[in-house]
Order: structure tokens, then C-alpha cells, then sequence
């Protein structure tokens, strides 16, 4: 009896456990100052904590909106920012 109970109790602890996430996107097209403010509010899945632009195209280029966008999102307080390459045609 004691062990059935005592793996009720146990199945019961792991599948209620807290899970921990973060939220981010990754974007490939200008994303404004005001846009990273709205998504950081929380809403939906909870407000970002982090954003990836990419900064180079395949075709070989900087992406300057990549660039802007990485400005954009720490302007608007986004706790993590990083920029993504896609290097290849």
C-alpha cells in the first residue's frame, strides 16, 4: 500500500514540476524600437528576454536592417541580443 502511494506521490511531483523557458524570436526583416517594446510587454508567452537579427545574407552582404534591428532591441531594453549569419546561397 505504502509503495503504491509513494509512487503516486512520485509521478504526481514529476509531472508537475515547474518548467523553465525563455522566450525570443529570431528575425530577418527591420524590426523598430517601438515593435521590441511591444513584444517585450508581457502578453502571449510572457515577454521576450531575447532577440536574434540576422546581420548577413546569403548572398554574401551585410544586412543592415540586422544591424539596425540589434540597436532597435537594445534600445528598447531586450535583456539578451545577438545577431545570426546565414552564410550560404
Amino acid at each position: 500500500m505504502y509503495a503504491k502511494l509513494a509512487l503516486a506521490i512520485a509521478c504526481l511531483s514529476h509531472c508537475t514540476a515547474p518548467t523553465v523557458a525563455t522566450v525570443g524570436v529570431d528575425v530577418s526583416q527591420a524590426v523598430s524600437k517601438s515593435v521590441w517594446e511591444c513584444l517585450e510587454t508581457p502578453g502571449g508567452q510572457g515577454a521576450i528576454e531575447f532577440a536574434i537579427p540576422r546581420v548577413y545574407k546569403s548572398g554574401g552582404s551585410v544586412d543592415t536592417t540586422g544591424v539596425a534591428s540589434i540597436g532597435n532591441a537594445l534600445s528598447a531594453g531586450i535583456k539578451y541580443v545577438d545577431g545570426y549569419v546565414f552564410p550560404c546561397e
